[in-house]
């Protein structure tokens, strides 16, 4: 693996029980607390975003010139994600 290479586990991760972040395989990657309040559902969706985050944010570094219009949509439906208006299911 390169060092540029990415070595945290692959996504697409989702939220399962309000505080559990999951990989694809079932693995847990994360935990919040379990006070099951919105912050932590917040947090959750905020954890399960980020390789999608990342991806997002490797192509846009990818371009030697920037499209930004290429990818409003993308973001907007990843910062929707981020804030838990999106939940992909398992």
């Amino acid at each position: 693996m390169k060092d540029s290479e990415p070595k945290f586990t692959p996504g697409p991760w989702h939220i399962e029980d309000m505080w559990h972040i999951l990989d694809k395989s079932g693995y847990m990657i994360a935990s919040t607390s379990q006070r099951q309040d919105e912050e932590e559902a917040a947090n959750a969706a905020l954890i399960a975003a980020a390789p999608d985050m990342y991806a997002l944010l490797e192509d846009i570094a990818s371009y030697e010139e920037l499209h930004v219009n290429i990818f409003i949509s993308a973001i907007q439906e990843l910062l929707a994600k981020a804030r838990g208006e999106i939940r992909e299911k398992a």
